[in-house]
């Protein structure tokens, strides 16, 4: 199984939609991806869409968040956000811009042929919806 693309949608850090393409060169050659990139630019941020996609909202994600009195969030806060110490997964610039919709979606390239995966959230006020498909 390998990743063809990654296109993530004001979640975290990423405004807007961001396309990570990751098919290989013309000659059909493999890749090597090495994700590298200042403090703050995302690293993390893309690497914690990818887990949202695959395991949903984990314990190990949600403890990567704390209060300031060191709880761990529960779901509804680690996706609507918590405050001022929280904004949640959907991007603070897009939550700004009263944007709602935040996804993720990945291209697999299988022994099957091709596998779409995603899962997107529709965040209101304090309160989300979910989609999954594949």
């Amino acid at each position: 199984m390998n990743f063809r693309t990654i296109t993530l949608h004001n979640l975290f850090c990423y405004y807007g939609t961001c396309l990570f393409d990751l098919t290989p060169d013309d000659k059909g050659e493999r890749n090597i991806i090495i994700i590298q990139g200042r403090n703050g630019h995302g690293k993390t941020s893309l690497l914690n869409s990818i887990k949202l996609l695959f395991g949903g909202v984990t314990e190990d994600l949600r403890r990567s968040v704390r209060q300031r009195r060191r709880s761990v969030f529960n779901v509804r806060q680690y996706v609507c956000g918590y405050g001022n110490e929280w904004w949640g997964i959907l991007n603070h610039r897009a939550r700004m811009e009263e944007e709602n919709i935040c996804y993720i979606e990945i291209r697999l390239e299988t022994d099957i042929g091709e596998v779409v995966a995603g899962r997107r959230w529709d965040i209101k006020d304090d309160r989300y919806e979910r989609s999954s498909y594949h």
